[in-house]
């Protein structure tokens, strides 16, 4: 009836950059059917390595409603997941990505759902190699400037997930953007990195930026420093 299944397409990548995987799936039946990928480890995504990783907690245990995703019959489709937001790779080398998520699928004809545990090992090599890390870091920083905003957007969110001071003076940048989307995560990335110039940057821009819900975000950020 249903098929899903995590792939990472590109298996030799460049550590510090964003890794993506991505969550395909399979409509085999002849009716529509829909699930939805919720906000907390229970209901969404979840991604464990082997070894050289810090873990990351993204959910939102009592986040917003869910976003209903329906598949007309013999249809596929696919997500884009950005791993850095669940795991930290702090070491170069092979790793074994396990990746998860227990769905339930409604169909039409029953409207009744089905638990489908969806579960896949990604092999994964990371390789350490700066001038490459660069032109990548460097890429994602000309986005940030670009007139569509979804290059932007994109650009913005996996910075935010780098938790690197090589990615400050983009981040920064960020924060001049006039999408208060990425002036946000701009800030949530600068928290991530979470260094003393990371704060020295936050508390510029809390002091310069008129707008109060920037530095509610910023205060939040802060605190969740432990900073004063």
């Amino acid at each position: 009836m249903f098929e899903a299944v995590f792939t990472i397409l590109l298996s030799e990548q460049i550590l510090g950059t964003p890794i993506y995987v991505e969550f395909s799936y399979h409509n085999q039946s002849n009716v529509p059917v829909w699930f939805s990928i919720g906000n907390g480890s229970a209901d969404s995504y979840r991604f464990r390595a082997d070894h050289g990783v810090e873990q990351l907690d993204p959910y939102y245990e009592f986040g917003g409603l869910a976003e209903i995703t329906e598949v007309p019959p013999g249809r596929r489709g696919s997500k884009e997941i950005l791993l850095n937001r669940y795991l930290h790779f702090l070491k170069p080398g092979p790793h074994t990505i396990t990746s998860e998520i227990d769905l339930e699928i409604t169909d039409a004809a029953t409207n009744k759902g089905r638990l489908y545990r969806i579960r896949s090992q990604l092999p994964l090599n990371l390789i350490d190699n700066e001038s490459r890390r660069r032109e990548i870091l460097a890429s994602l920083t000309t986005d940030l400037t670009s007139q569509d905003s979804a290059r932007q957007l994109r650009a913005i969110d996996a910075l935010a997930e780098l938790r690197s001071e090589e990615i400050l003076t983009a981040l920064e940048l960020g924060l001049k953007s006039g999408t208060g989307a990425v002036v946000e995560r701009a800030v949530v990335g600068l928290g991530n990195v979470g260094t003393s110039q990371a704060r020295t940057i936050l508390i510029s821009f809390s002091e310069s930026t008129a707008a109060d819900p920037f530095r509610r975000l910023v205060q939040q950020e802060l605190a969740r420093l432990g900073a004063q």
